[in-house]
């Protein structure tokens, strides 16, 4: 059995080289120890006992990172809200830059999908201090990405709409 590795692949996807090739390995049915098992697991490299076609095919020397990807942070960083009031919500970490863009890069449509979100919330969000409704604080980026905050809003926007009426101690005439 002859296994390829491309190893520039595992150092744009941000993977440790031993993890890469334990995935590729894993990949191929190489049985791997529980320890090594659970490592994967919790990098998220596995899901449930699979590895992702994409991770796969990237590490195997099939398919190379966009390279419009590669400014796919910073735009995030433009476009989500830099403070919440005096609370700072950016992390420019390497820890969670190569979070983000390893999801980002295994569906490559999801970055926009991303974006587009954080507009509509910041517009929800408008319309709900508008009608002078609470409205909660912005989650931190890092806080933002690991739970996947961008599936929190529903893709279309409550309408506007004034409710008319009495008050306490007022009557209708």
């Amino acid at each position: 059995m002859i296994i390829t590795f491309d190893s520039a692949a595992a150092e744009q996807l941000k993977i440790p080289l031993d993890l890469a090739v334990a995935i590729v390995l894993y990949d191929h049915g190489v049985e791997l120890t529980p320890g090594v098992l659970e490592e994967l697991k919790g990098e998220g490299l596995l899901i449930g006992n699979h590895v992702s076609d994409a991770i796969i095919q990237r590490l195997n020397g099939d398919i190379k990172i966009p390279s419009d990807l590669s400014g796919a942070f910073e735009e995030l960083l433009k476009t989500y809200p830099e403070f919440d009031h005096l609370r700072p919500l950016h992390d420019t970490s390497e820890k969670l830059k190569s979070k983000y863009l390893r999801k980002v890069t295994i569906n490559p449509g999801l970055h926009k999908e991303v974006l587009a979100s954080i507009d509509r919330e910041k517009r929800y969000r408008a319309i709900r201090l508008s009608r002078g409704e609470f409205v909660e604080a912005w989650k931190s980026l890092s806080k933002y990405i690991d739970t996947e905050g961008w599936n929190r809003y529903l893709k279309d926007l409550p309408e506007e709409r004034v409710v008319t009426g009495t008050g306490y101690g007022e009557q209708e005439l």
